[in-house]
């Protein structure tokens, strides 16, 4: 009961924080896809490159 209001949101800040849940997000879902995409695309575009004549 003696606890100043400082000594209180030491306390507050100190609490453990609930744990992220495993998993993706759909943001990091969507930029790893365009990742995917573009990869696939710079490959198609250098092995066209390199076959033409």
């Amino acid at each position: 009961m003696g606890k100043s209001e400082s000594q209180m949101d030491i306390t507050e800040m100190n609490a453990p924080k609930p744990k992220k849940k495993p998993g993706w997000s759909g943001l990091e879902v969507g930029l790893a896809v365009v990742v995917v995409l573009l990869s696939i695309v710079a490959i198609a575009m250098i092995t066209l490159y390199a076959t033409y004549d």
